[in-house]
């Protein structure tokens, strides 16, 4: 798919959630990454580490001049492969999950960065 060439020993899950491995087609290969942009925060209360998190959302309209994703969006874009993506919907406590996928393909690629 894509004219990408798959890499050897890929391992990845069937469903893909932040910090799970998944594949990528990234400078016409196939290799697995984790999805989302490790995030380091620090405890307002303690000033300690916390547990690493991970980004998977990032609009261009909000975030191309923000230096953190600046090298991002010039030069890492990918396709991620998927079968259904889902976006969360509704406020938070509430939320659901919106699939989306387009009908009679049974694999499509969403644009993104790394």
């Amino acid at each position: 798919m894509f004219s990408a060439v798959p890499s050897n020993g890929v391992d990845f899950a069937a469903k893909v959630y932040p910090k799970y491995t998944g594949l990528v087609i990234a400078d016409g290969a196939v290799p697995t990454m984790t999805w989302g942009f490790p995030r380091r925060a620090v405890s307002k209360k303690t000033g300690k580490p916390l547990k690493p998190g991970a980004t998977n959302n990032a609009r261009d309209d909000k975030l191309r001049g923000n230096p953190v994703w600046r090298e991002s969006f010039r030069d890492r874009s990918c396709l991620i492969p998927v079968s259904a993506s889902a976006q969360a919907q509704s406020a938070a406590g509430r939320m659901t999950r919106t699939w989306y996928s387009l009908p009679g393909e049974d694999l499509v690629a969403v644009a993104e960065i790394w």
